[in-house]
């Protein structure tokens, strides 16, 4: 919730960031010797590192190939790196170290251009074999797609099941057909996202790209 609102604005909530921040960090100093506790609190870092770069001055939400890498918090992307590298040091790689190497990719990287997207999608196709997640699966899909091409993505993301009523599936989906040309059936892939539950922002977009497909 602190991250992205389920409901109403998409602003993040600072306070709910910073608190969950401070536990994590309060469990690391208890369970020292727990990795998945250092990989948690470096999940955590690499992905608050960038909330000042996820909304317009308006507050309109900025997809990440539009953020100002400028507005990310250096300090913190640095200090997740550090938690990152000692949970890998551990032997065993639990759910959250993986999904922190995922958040630390874009937080470290240079630009948009510059992602390691053959990088991101070996570590989801590891976490994709420990937890059976469609969140997973889907921005699996996604990095798939920018590292494989999107007839591949899309592949991947039509065997997803149970995400009917999840907007950001049909979203990503809608996105995958765009990029193969296939207008129309975008069209209504979003479409069905509008016809789901979310935020006041994320309607936002999805309504101007719904609107775009039109023209």
């Amino acid at each position: 919730t602190g991250h992205h609102a389920p409901v109403g604005s998409a602003r993040g909530r600072v306070d709910l960031e910073d608190e969950a921040i401070r536990l994590t960090r309060l469990l690391v100093q208890l369970m020292p010797d727990e990795t998945d506790a250092h990989g948690l609190l470096g999940l955590m870092l690499a992905t608050t590192a960038r909330r000042l770069g996820r909304t317009d001055d308006e507050g309109s939400v900025l997809l990440l190939e539009q953020q100002d890498r400028a507005a990310w918090d250096q300090a913190m992307v640095a200090e997740a790196a550090g938690e990152i590298d000692q949970a890998m040091q551990g032997g065993r790689i639990g759910t959250h170290t993986l999904q922190a190497a995922i958040a630390l990719e874009h937080s470290a990287a240079k630009s948009y251009e510059a992602t390691n997207w053959e990088r991101i999608a070996d570590l989801y196709r590891l976490l994709d074999t420990v937890e059976d997640s469609a969140v997973v699966k889907v921005n699996r899909s996604i990095a798939v797609a920018k590292a494989s091409g999107p007839a591949e993505g899309l592949d991947l993301i039509e065997q997803v099941s149970g995400v009917d009523g999840w907007h950001l599936y049909w979203a990503a989906k809608a996105s995958l057909l765009e990029e193969l040309g296939r207008r129309s059936d975008a069209a209504q892939a979003l479409d069905l996202a509008l016809a789901c539950s979310m935020n006041d922002d994320d309607r936002a977009l999805l309504e101007s790209r719904r609107a775009a497909l039109s023209t």
